[in-house]
């Protein structure tokens, strides 16, 4: 829930700064293709919440895997936008080679969860104003 929150936090910061400095009208289409990119991924990682949560009901057994090809730029561009917000306030710069052609055999929803885990496992100490 924690990168629901902090992108969520981060779009209405972004919103009110724009809406309070200018009218929306004028906004920049930047700011605007942000906040709806930011929704994009809020939407997707709840739906992979809801998934996980059926998912981990049944521990009885593992549950099997949905791979697929997934180019790692993209999963990684997916992290940068979840964790832009709580790395800036950080001043951590989140790098990656955006030109990588590598792509993967994975289940995207497990393995984002398990990225996911670890980055809150690393700042367990962040605190979401």
């Amino acid at each position: 829930m924690t990168p629901i929150i902090t992108l969520t936090l981060a779009i209405r910061k972004k919103l009110i700064k724009g809406i309070s400095s200018k009218p929306a009208e004028i906004m920049k289409q930047v700011d605007l293709e942000d906040a709806v990119q930011s929704a994009g991924i809020i939407e997707e990682r709840s739906k992979a919440l809801v998934s996980f949560d059926n998912r981990y009901k049944k521990l009885t057994t593992l549950p099997p895997l949905k791979m697929k090809a997934l180019p790692v730029v993209e999963l990684f561009s997916k992290m940068e936008k979840l964790f832009e917000e709580v790395l800036r306030g950080k001043g951590i710069a989140f790098k990656y080679q955006d030109d990588c052609a590598l792509v993967i055999q994975a289940d995207p929803e497990m393995l984002e969860q398990v990225l996911i885990n670890k980055f809150i496992q690393k700042f367990t100490y962040l605190c979401v104003e």
